[in-house]
């Protein structure tokens, strides 16, 4: 970690959100598929999106991650910049 933290990642907690992402998905296609099909001539159309933006969120969490922002959070003197660029993006 470059903030010198000695983090490990929750391997269980981690396939729990991994799963769930897939459980989310098959919801999304068992959803969705006819409207899909109907209006996009795509019965995967939402599927599509909704694993996208799966993969975003994992990419971010993944960059939270590594790149040590829960001692951000912990130390808000010494790393305001990250509160100002988190405040004004998200």
């Amino acid at each position: 970690m470059p903030f010198g933290g000695t983090a490990k990642i929750d391997r269980g907690l981690l396939t729990a959100v991994i799963l769930l992402g897939f459980f989310g998905i098959l919801m999304v296609f068992d959803s969705s598929s006819v409207m899909a099909a109907q209006n996009f001539n795509d019965k995967f159309h939402f599927v599509k999106l909704h694993g996208v933006w799966a993969f975003l969120g994992m990419i971010i969490m993944l960059l939270l991650f590594v790149t040590g922002i829960f001692s951000v959070i912990l130390n808000p003197i010494r790393y305001s910049l990250y509160y100002l660029i988190y405040g004004i993006f998200f």
